[in-house]
């Protein structure tokens, strides 16, 4: 990759993210600004008490669930109040983490479709994309997704990748990462197996081999079919939280995660640094529907400090980042 000037954010950029929920704030002292675990666990410690992560934890209903539902389509179910708690970091063994997570592994079912209605929910349903999500914020809480893991392996696509839709013989960009994410924090928890790391680089390779937003023949993807945002390339329009959408900035954080370099991310990352705004900031390009459960105060075309934080973790030069 070519050289590029070494990354960094103003300090007014900094402070501007510091002063947020400490679901966030925590993180920014941990990721960006190196901190001691010991300052930015102190922060962390208040997230299921305050603010967005009280605000999910007091969601729970009485029998264990969000919304009565292990999964709906408002985005105020059980599934999307875990993925939640994920992306907010609460921590794990938080008493009141852990008997909200309990409660769901003790009385949640999913319904619906008489293929899995009855399972209990940390063994998911039949597609992908939603189990993958399902077992990433299992993983995280500390539960088992042996069950999980077999269906995702079991669902792979010839070439690679994985897709919610049953019919189609080809993988997509949206179910994809989502299973991405879900094999690497398995491996990242469990230690590495063969059968599932073979099945993770190939999943990367789908999108590598696609410069992680175009066609194979290298034009950019002009619009996703389940997903046009103003009739915006596919792909390319940064928003939060992504739920089970994909785009570029999703994808090189599942890469600087798993630790891989290659040259075909380079259209992407430079997209990425495109994007930033001369304040220094990134913008809210998409708002995907926020549910019921909680609201981040998206607003389109607007400054956004998780997207500005995620791509600045992207784009930050450190030992633990092979993208820059």
């Amino acid at each position: 990759m070519e050289h590029q000037p070494i990354f960094q954010l103003t300090h007014d950029v900094i402070d501007w993210l510091l002063d947020s929920d400490p679901a966030l704030e925590w993180q920014v002292r941990k990721e960006l600004l190196c901190e001691p675990a010991k300052e930015y666990e102190e922060v962390r410690r208040r997230v299921p008490y305050e603010g967005w992560g009280k605000q999910v934890l007091d969601s729970q209903l009485a029998d264990g669930s969000w919304a009565g539902a292990a999964f709906n389509q408002v985005r105020s179910s059980t599934s999307h109040a875990l993925t939640l708690l994920y992306l907010l970091g609460a921590d794990p063994s938080d008493p009141r983490v852990q008997a909200s997570v309990k409660a769901v592994r003790e009385n949640v079912r999913w319904a619906d479709d008489p293929r899995f209605a009855g399972n209990p929910f940390f063994e998911g349903e039949i597609e992908p994309c939603i189990n993958g999500a399902v077992a990433t914020a299992a993983i995280y809480l500390k539960q088992d997704v042996s069950t999980l893991i077999r269906k995702l392996l079991k669902a792979q696509k010839s070439d690679g990748g994985w897709n919610c839709d049953e019919d189609s013989q080809v993988g997509s960009f949206n179910s994809t990462i989502a299973v991405l994410e879900a094999l690497l924090a398995f491996e990242r928890s469990n230690g590495e197996e063969r059968i599932v790391r073979e099945a993770r680089v190939r999943g990367e390779e789908y999108l590598l081999s696609r410069k992680l937003f175009k066609h194979l023949n290298g034009e950019t993807i002009p619009h996703d079919n389940w997903s046009k945002p103003l009739g915006r390339p596919a792909f390319t329009s940064l928003g939060f939280p992504t739920w089970w959408h994909y785009d570029i900035l999703r994808g090189l954080e599942y890469f600087r995660k798993a630790g891989r370099s290659d040259p075909r991310q380079h259209d992407a990352l430079q997209l990425l640094r495109d994007k930033q705004q001369p304040d220094g900031r990134w913008l809210n390009e998409v708002v995907y529907d926020a549910g019921e459960l909680l609201d981040f105060g998206e607003i389109e075309g607007k400054p956004n400090k998780w997207i500005t934080f995620k791509a600045a973790v992207v784009l930050t030069p450190r030992e633990d980042n092979p993208l820059v």
